[in-house]
């Protein structure tokens, strides 16, 4: 008995020893350093003015430690930091601390478990690559081949503006379902504001704005409901209960600056 009050007393006092071993970053850094298209894995952790618990203490430093030690022996550059920027907390409408969000090619997922090491790690190799595509003027048609019904399999397409405020709380579940198991569409996004020519060929009026294509046809999710299950159940079959429009075909470069000429 005496020696596991012992073993207690030393386990508090190491946790009491512990400090936060992440090195702070600001939205002004982020921003400036254009930071989450410099580097492919960023994983933030984003804290308050609350004093942290101990115990979480230790499974971010163990956390810190594993990707580290990733770094150096597989050749990653996984970025690590803390944030304690409102700015950032308001845009991310984070509610919990401390909250991990990690960002994998500038789209992000946030974790919602127990903040643990083990359960951590496994949930960031979960994550690590995504799978959704982002989708330009340039590339839209050759890769989605929507308008011809064609092989390269359904597209679900997230239409947003840059400073869409719910788009950017969308995006977490987005790209949850998009690493579903049971999913078989393609998640994307499109930005309206640097793709004029999409925003016009699908008379896009507001943002987001949430179209299935397939085999020709394309679906407006208009549910109002953006939880993984809603998206999933909708890409695979409630679609069916939507009127499908036939998806506009392209026009040509010739049609665009008619189009350009007469608008002028």
């Amino acid at each position: 008995m005496i020696f596991k009050l012992f073993m207690l007393a030393l386990i508090k006092q190491s946790l009491a020893q512990l400090t936060l071993d992440l090195d702070q970053i600001s939205v002004e850094i982020l921003e400036k350093e254009n930071y989450f298209n410099q580097n492919r894995h960023v994983i933030l952790v984003a804290l308050n003015s609350n004093p942290l618990d101990k115990v979480k203490v230790a499974a971010l430093n163990e956390l810190k430690r594993t990707v580290d030690e990733a770094n150096n022996n597989e050749g990653l550059s996984i970025k690590i930091h803390a944030i304690k920027d409102e700015k950032f907390i308001r845009k991310y409408s984070i509610l919990r601390f401390p909250q991990v969000v990690f960002f994998r090619d500038n789209r992000h997922v946030m974790y919602k478990g127990e903040v643990k090491s083990s359960v951590l790690l496994e949930w960031l190799e979960m994550f690590k690559e995504k799978k959704s595509v982002d989708l330009s003027d340039a590339n839209f048609e050759h890769d989605t081949q929507a308008s011809t019904g064609a092989t390269t399999g359904d597209w679900f397409v997230l239409f947003h503006k840059t400073d869409c405020k719910v788009s950017s709380l969308i995006e977490p579940t987005w790209e949850q379902a998009s690493m579903r198991p049971e999913n078989r569409v393609i998640f994307a996004y499109v930005n309206i504001d640097q793709n004029p020519h999409l925003m016009q060929r699908f008379d896009i009026n507001n943002s987001p704005t949430l179209l299935l294509f397939r085999q020709g046809l394309m679906y407006r999710y208009e549910i109002g409901k953006y939880d993984v299950d809603s998206l999933i159940s909708f890409s695979s079959k409630w679609y069916k209960n939507v009127k499908g429009v036939k998806v506009p075909i392209e026009k040509s470069s010739f049609d665009r600056l008619v189009d350009g000429i007469f608008l002028h």
